[in-house]
């Protein structure tokens, strides 16, 4: 049986697109954990705490975002990059998501009068959509 050059390339073309997918399947499951996480804080403080939306928003993306850092780094993309670096370029990638994110909940709670609990979704599901492709392509690489 001969393995011929097409052959060879298709395979690897079809492996490259599976373990893509196998890998946006760990960072769905990490984010999922992550996520769980970071709303049962936020309700948490919210209901348990005198704190503001954009206080009890805050304190709980920031644990999100500790479990999603050390979930992403050794789990989903099984990166050997320098510890460090890669934590300082995720926090960077935080700050934005964080800026943006209080940014945007204020307008979907304050403006559009859209639920707190429905708000706080909307936005992790965006965050979550363009953070795969950060890390994949930049901080995880």
């Amino acid at each position: 049986m001969t393995f011929s050059g097409g052959r060879a390339l298709r395979f690897f073309k079809w492996f490259k697109i599976h373990k893509t997918i196998f890998q946006i399947n760990k960072y769905l499951i990490s984010g999922l954990v992550s996520s769980i996480f970071e709303y049962g804080v936020f309700n948490l403080i919210l209901f348990s705490y005198p704190f503001s939306v954009t206080a009890a928003h805050s304190v709980s993306m920031f644990t999100g975002f500790l479990t999603s850092f050390f979930l992403n780094k050794y789990w989903s993309f099984q990166s050997n990059g320098n510890p460090f670096k890669e934590l300082l370029q995720t926090a960077g990638l935080f700050s934005v998501n964080l800026a943006f994110s209080n940014a945007v909940m204020f307008v979907l709670t304050g403006l559009l009068l859209i639920p707190v609990l429905i708000s706080k979704i909307l936005v992790m599901g965006l965050i979550a959509g363009w953070n795969f492709v950060i890390f994949k392509k930049w901080i995880y690489r």
